[in-house]
């Protein structure tokens, strides 16, 4: 059943360190003005069995109107200390905590041990694993929150989703059912924002492990379009889907580190926009604003020590320096509040410019799932050495230029992206194989 947590004005969430190692009385003082400031009202918190996140922690981010999921991190095996965890449980409910989350990317061959991951049902032997820890957790009035798949994922995640939710139908667990919350997480992968719009409904040529040159899968931004079929087809009741993790990820495997900070800034904008514009048609799979079932979306990552790996994703560095992204939202927060919630020209607070073309000049590049056509980079080469344009994959960062040359056949880009470039202000030319250019 949905929870009456949906009523917040605001989807927009944080994913704090990728550790657990900074729930000090200090790092509350240090990190909530800083949650506060950009408008989050959701935090991912990663947490241990045996070293409970500290109830001032807690409790002050619950008291500042932050809604925290945690997520604990154990190994997905048949002797977890059950014992323990619920002990667990009943602190964190005791504290005000609603939703958890046990384990990690099932779907992936490192998260078993090797006897475990080669048993011929695995999906059975997750579920045996998982229903007494599920239970636990509604018997501690905790909404347990399946953990989030790799996309793609050694087990393609679709099937792994799809087997999950049909062998908790299977063995009667109506308890759980009745308070489904489904994990993702939504990389950006370098695709475009469209990557996989409207699901399987639209792509029907996707499957498991083979996706051909002529269509889109999962693995991309609209991962929750595809999960969102997937639980529209095997539920009968509703469901939620709570994004973890999700935009820019340099450690995501099609993903560069993101050295550019101010296009970093505008991918992330981008999809807040998405989520402050929200409307009632957005119950839609096939809408272009992000679904209602998404309950929230926790950018990825709010700080991390020098030391980790994800050091390059971290929006606030250690010595306190920011990427350009923070105050981006800070300025979408101020926004929202001078003009009731209006997400009008957020990418402007990024591009530190009021102009709704902050990119001169962009070449937009037909991007397939198996990569970058050969005939592509030679005819752009010398075009780029002429009038070096800003080359990318994204629609969106298309879409902030005055001028786009398109890269390739009108029949690579959905007349409906063309129209919209079009309705944007943009001036619209397109390369063909040869170099010639042709007006549009």
């Amino acid at each position: 059943m949905r929870s009456d947590l949906t009523t917040n004005n605001s989807r927009m969430g944080i994913h704090y360190f990728p550790d657990t190692y900074h729930y000090r009385e200090r790092d509350l003082h240090r990190w909530l003005p800083e949650i506060q400031s950009m408008g989050f009202k959701w935090i991912t918190l990663l947490a241990e069995p045996d070293r409970v996140i500290p109830e001032y922690f807690i409790k002050g981010l619950i008291a500042s109107g932050v809604i925290p999921i945690i997520k604990l991190i154990i190994p997905i095996q048949p002797d977890s200390n059950e014992f323990r965890l619920n002990l667990d449980f009943e602190i964190y409910a005791k504290w005000g905590v609603k939703y958890m989350c046990v384990f990690d990317r099932p779907n992936l061959k490192r998260s078993w041990k090797s006897n475990q991951w080669i048993q011929s049902d695995l999906i059975e032997h997750f579920l045996d694993i998982y229903l007494p820890i599920a239970k636990k957790m509604i018997s501690n009035d905790l909404t347990p929150v399946l953990p989030p798949l790799e996309p793609g994922g050694d087990y393609w995640d679709t099937s792994f989703l799809r087997l999950t939710l049909q062998g908790l139908e299977r063995r009667g667990f109506m308890a759980l059912l009745d308070h489904v919350v489904v994990g993702a997480y939504a990389w950006l992968n370098n695709r475009p924002f469209n990557w996989g719009h409207g699901g399987p409904e639209s792509w029907p040529g996707a499957r498991p492990y083979n996706t051909p040159e002529s269509s889109h899968n999962q693995i991309g931004f609209r991962i929750f379009d595809w999960y969102n079929t997937i639980c529209e087809s095997e539920l009968s009741t509703d469901f939620q889907i709570f994004v973890l993790a999700g935009g820019v990820n340099s450690s995501s495997r099609k993903q560069a580190i993101p050295n550019n900070t101010l296009m970093h800034a505008e991918k992330n904008v981008n999809i807040a926009r998405l989520l402050i514009g929200e409307s009632t048609a957005s119950k839609s799979r096939n809408s272009i604003n992000i679904p209602e079932t998404i309950t929230n979306f926790n950018f990825w990552l709010l700080s991390s020590s020098d030391a980790s790996p994800h050091i390059h994703d971290a929006w606030i560095k250690p010595d306190g320096n920011q990427l350009p992204v923070v105050n981006a939202f800070r300025q979408i927060m101020t926004s929202n509040q001078e003009n009731n919630h209006n997400p009008k020209n957020l990418l402007s607070s990024a591009n530190s410019a009021n102009n709704s073309h902050p990119i001169d000049h962009y070449l937009l590049l037909p991007l397939f799932s198996w990569g970058v056509a050969e005939w592509d980079l030679s005819a752009i080469r010398p075009y780029i050495q002429r009038y070096q344009p800003t080359v990318g994959f994204s629609f969106e960062e298309a879409a902030l230029s005055k001028r786009v040359t398109i890269a390739g056949k009108l029949t690579n880009i959905p007349e409906e992206q063309l129209i919209i470039l079009k309705q944007a202000g943009c001036a619209i030319d397109r390369i063909e194989s040869d170099g010639t250019i042709l007006a549009i």
